[in-house]
């Protein structure tokens, strides 16, 4: 367990290309500057449909999956 560990970090960070020791530390804050108009309520209504409209369509096909499952299997003299 402890050897699949290993390999898992040194193979992160392999791909990660790591820690660097030689860069130094930023020190100065990044600043950002927005638009004057600050909070927008189309925006934030649009979002709030959108997350409603993917919790529906997870809970519809959440609903569809299990319907599946509960159903009995076909018999041979079934027609469909």
């Amino acid at each position: 367990m402890a050897r699949a560990i290993a390999v898992t970090v040194v193979a992160s960070l392999l791909l990660c290309g790591g820690a660097h020791a030689a860069e130094p530390i930023r020190t100065t804050p990044i600043v950002v500057k927005v638009a004057a108009g600050g909070f927008s309520l189309a925006d934030a209504a649009l979002g709030a449909v959108a997350g409603a409209g993917a919790v529906i369509a997870t809970a519809g096909i959440v609903a569809l999956v299990r319907l599946r499952r509960e159903a009995p299997p076909p018999t041979k003299g079934d027609a469909r």
